[in-house]
């Protein structure tokens, strides 16, 4: 509980704004500076279907008539969407406020249990589902007792059985109802999920007041982006409330033109701004990420762009630095969350402090109370601490939940939302000028690549597995993808096999959640979970052990007793391994073994250790080269799967000045026991050796030929992106640079290893998305070593 102090507040440095009280549907249709009815604001950017702002209007009314007239809804019921981005989404969503029905928005990656969920905790009586999940919407709607006539698809071509909810238009519209000023402070409009800051997710309850005043908030404190006619894409998922407040209701409203794609594929969207000329790109830390470090980048003309915002998690300063020096455009990072109806604070264009989220926009205060005795002895309660926010766009509550209501808004529990001081559960510092900058993080939310994951979906999951005796879930740092992901620490129970656990449990979750849950942090088994008196899971206490963990640069912990004979090399490396009750059989490991990335031999004098990998050889214009600085560069880059340049730099001389070379490498994977994996390389000099992913052949075609880097380098990078980042990519002539056999279903083979296998060949048909995985992650075979 935070400290009893009294805080400074903190005002918004902008003048204060008079905010309109109205519906959504009222504030977007009838603002003065309103695009024309024959102008654009939606482009389908795969299609390239046009809607106009006419078209917007007459859809949303004619909708609007038939959900109240033609369906079970009435104005104070929840009907709930459940699709990826569509071009038809916003038209929909529109329709659900000229109708004055709240709408709650469900994430496309939902798998049963959670959608389910969902379902019952809103109370939804009528679904609306992209085709392309409606299994899983048809299964949850009857868990949950809801007719298959009340199951909608949300795209207008839909042929199948259900539906389509377009096909409930007639020519009717309808004229939606003026709010009164309490109505609109008071009446929800949509529900976002959300974790808060602990818990389970649940319904945020936004009012037509949050809405309309955060779309005047966030125009107001930056309005030269959005006077002009923008250019926006649309990647960032419309469930979500980054996406649904910017590309839903503050699109239309400022005239800008949005193109919609279903999701972010690099090529697409990278072409997608370079044909479209998009002027302002929102994104999220993964995708400056991308920006930073992908060769694909260069490729594109970015320079419609002139500003990346960032939102939805925290941006890392580095990132931010990278993004900008590549592509000549900065990073504007804001922050805010569900609560909060999108927005607290924003970074306007002038604004080029390093880590800032910004200042508060119009009409906001805040105040920091201190969270330690540390913050309450330094700072006085001024300065730094728990954030917690006061305005017009702060949530009318969580749906029927008091609880969480008290956990959010503390002993301020008369008025509305908007009136009361709300916790955010982030540690933030306010400096001197007013801007904002995230340091920690009070609440116990996860969030990978901007997706929510609360530790107690996952935590109520485990604990019913029959080999789990007690859980605590986390989140954990993934540096190299720019997010945090979930971990889960396991109690096994005595019965369990703990050889296999963390494998099985990982397997286990992973069939049964949305994709960003899925236990990307690992599974680690240990003795206790950390608690206070009062039972409740102290995560500070895991948390702290990860950062100290990372720090030190190993990348897991096993709790376990190792055998009086382990090499002393293996005892100081891992002291915490000694002071846990669990027993490791090393005799099972007759050659050797692998723990965090590193290789143990069983040897006469027990187990040392070795590198993964090994530089055997290296021979560069034909001179043998044994300086040792050179042969650990070209180590570390196999060791990390990076790549090097094959230069007279990197190879400390030229040996045949004025002669071009070539540049040949043995090196020796020690993953397998029986050293099968030596490799040997012949490069040219300025030839980059990657020691990653290694495609050999790709065949695509009803009468497939071979593809090759020179012809398709386009091809080649979407497959070497999907393989870098553990991602999927659509086979499809888009992606393929070419389509050899036009009107034809194809097939495509690609044969493809990584430095630890020799390799695989997977066969796909035009259409399917083809997923890498990274196999040298997998269990071994008998006989093999093992990865810990």
């Amino acid at each position: 509980m935070a400290l009893s102090v009294k805080e400074k507040v903190y005002h918004s440095l902008y003048p204060a704004l008079a905010l309109p009280e109205c519906s959504v549907w009222h504030l977007v249709f009838e603002n003065p500076n309103a695009p024309k009815d024959d102008q654009v604001v939606f482009v389908d950017g795969v299609t390239h279907k046009e809607m106009r702002f006419g078209e917007l209007r007459t859809l949303s009314t004619r909708l609007a008539y038939g959900l109240l007239h033609r369906t079970s809804l009435g104005q104070d019921d929840v009907i709930l969407a459940y699709s990826p981005n569509s071009f038809l989404y916003p038209a929909f969503v529109q329709a659900t406020q000229a109708a004055n029905i709240c709408v709650t928005l469900a994430n496309p990656s939902y798998l049963l249990a959670e959608l389910t969920h969902h379902i019952r905790d809103s109370g939804a009586k009528v679904l609306v589902v992209g085709q392309g999940v409606l299994p899983v919407a048809l299964e949850a709607a009857t868990a949950c007792g809801i007719p298959r006539t009340d199951i909608y698809v949300l795209e207008d071509d839909y042929s199948g059985e259900q539906k389509s909810v377009w096909s409930l238009m007639g020519r009717e519209e309808l004229e939606p109802r003026r709010l009164s000023s309490e109505e609109a402070r008071g009446r929800t409009a949509f529900m976002c999920y959300s974790s808060g800051t602990t818990g389970r997710a649940k319904g945020v309850e936004s009012t037509h007041f949050n809405i309309t005043s955060v779309m005047l908030q966030t125009i107001a404190s930056e309005p030269a982006s959005y006077t002009r006619r923008e250019r926006w894409l649309a990647i960032l998922p419309m469930y979500h409330i980054y996406g649904a407040m910017f590309f839903m209701f503050l699109s239309p409203y400022c005239s800008a033109i949005t193109y919609i794609l279903p999701k972010f594929d690099p090529v697409l969207w990278l072409s997608s701004i370079e044909q479209h000329k998009i002027t302002c790109a929102h994104i999220v830390p993964p995708i400056a990420l991308f920006l930073a470090h992908h060769p694909l980048v260069p490729k594109y003309n970015l320079t419609s762009v002139s500003a990346w915002g960032s939102g939805a998690a925290p941006l890392p300063l580095e990132i931010a630095v990278l993004v900008e020096k590549r592509t000549g455009v900065p990073v504007r990072s804001g922050y805010g969350m569900s609560e909060t109806t999108c927005v607290v604070c924003g970074t306007p264009g002038y604004n080029d402090k390093p880590g800032t989220v910004g200042g508060l926009v119009p009409n906001m205060q805040a105040k920091l109370v201190p969270v330690s005795e540390k913050d309450l002895l330094e700072n006085g309660g001024d300065g730094r601490g728990e954030l917690w926010v006061k305005g017009p766009q702060i949530m009318k509550g969580y749906w029927k939940n008091p609880t969480a209501d008290r956990d959010a808004f503390g002993d301020d529990q008369h008025g509305k939302g908007q009136d009361r001081w709300m916790r955010t559960g982030d540690v933030c510092v306010i400096d001197e000028d007013g801007d904002m900058f995230i340091v920690d993080r009070v609440k116990e939310l996860i969030k990978y690549k901007g997706f929510q994951v609360p530790p107690a979906d996952l935590e109520d999951l485990l604990s019913k597995h029959p080999d789990v005796a007690d859980v605590a879930v986390i989140g954990v740092e993934l540096k190299e993808q720019a997010t945090e992901a979930p971990r889960a620490y396991i109690v096994p129970k005595p019965t369990a096999d703990i050889s296999t656990l963390h494998v099985t449990l990982a397997e286990w979750v992973a069939s049964r959640v949305a994709d960003h849950k899925k236990l990307r942090g690992g599974v680690r088994l240990v003795q206790s979970i950390p608690k206070s008196e009062s039972g409740k899971i102290l995560r500070k206490v895991l948390r702290e052990e990860a950062k100290a963990e990372g720090a030190a640069g190993i990348k897991a912990k096993l709790a376990g007793r190792w055998p009086e004979d382990i090499a002393p090399e293996i005892s100081s490396l891992f002291p915490y391994l000694r002071n846990n009750g669990l027993l490791l059989d090393l005799s099972s490991y007759p050659g050797g073994f692998e723990v965090y990335d590193r290789y143990f031999e069983r040897t006469s004098n027990g187990f040392q250790h070795k590198p993964r990998v090994q530089v055997i050889k290296i021979t560069y214009g034909n001179a043998h080269i044994t300086d040792r600085a050179v042969l650990e560069r070209f180590y570390n880059a196999i060791k990390d799967y990076q790549s090097i340049v094959i230069s007279n730099e990197n190879l400390g001389g030229d040996p045949k000045p004025n002669v071009f070379k070539e540049f040949v490498i043995e090196y020796q994977n020690l993953n397998n026991i029986d050293n099968r994996c030596i490799k040997r390389r012949r490069m040219r000099e300025g030839e980059t050796l990657d020691f990653g992913w290694d495609i050999k052949e790709v065949l695509w075609g009803a009468h497939p030929f071979i593809w090759s880097l020179d012809k398709f380098p386009k091809a080649f990078e979407s497959l070497f992106w999907a393989l870098d980042h553990d991602s999927d990519v659509l086979i499809s002539g888009e992606n393929m640079d070419c389509d050899p056999s036009p009107g034809r279903g194809k097939h495509c083979w690609i044969t493809y290893s990584d430095t630890h296998h020799n390799g695989s060949r997977y066969d796909m048909i035009e259409g399917h998305r083809f997923r890498f995985t990274r196999r040298w992650g997998e269990p071994k075979k008998e006989g093999e070593c093992v990865v810990m």
